[in-house]
């Protein structure tokens, strides 16, 4: 192993870097950041909101919905949260309301947002077994 390789870390909002010796300073300079990281920018939140939330309406939100323990969950990949519901309507109609939520936009827009939607094999399951 060569002693002189270094992590480069940079921070695109803030346009710092950061030369980490090992995975651990990599670890800790991670730490103060992920948090941050799951939340939209304030361009991207600039962008969102701009011509009446249209780019937000536009976009398709692509939605994963799977079965467990009674209820339908919905989750978009970049979300690290689920919308849950006993059907999945609820479900998925929680999870646009989570992503108002996410970008400050009005509640009211949920209904007006793009959503795709793709159903786990616990989903397909549970509803090609329902009664």
């Amino acid at each position: 192993m060569r002693e002189d390789l270094r992590f480069h870390c940079y921070d695109h909002d803030k346009d710092s870097d950061t030369i980490a010796a090992d995975t651990a300073e990599v670890e800790s300079w991670l730490q103060g950041r992920e948090e941050t990281a799951q939340q939209p920018s304030d361009t991207l939140l600039e962008m969102a909101s701009s011509n009446s939330w249209d780019l937000l309406k536009r976009y398709t939100f692509r939605l994963r919905v799977s079965w467990s323990d009674g209820y339908y969950a919905a989750s978009v990949a970049a979300l690290a949260e689920a919308s849950f519901g006993p059907t999945v309507p609820e479900a998925v109609n929680g999870a646009a309301e989570m992503i108002c939520h996410l970008f400050k936009a009005p509640a009211e827009l949920a209904s007006a947002l793009t959503l795709a939607a793709e159903l786990d094999e616990t989903a397909v399951r549970h509803m090609r077994t329902e009664r």
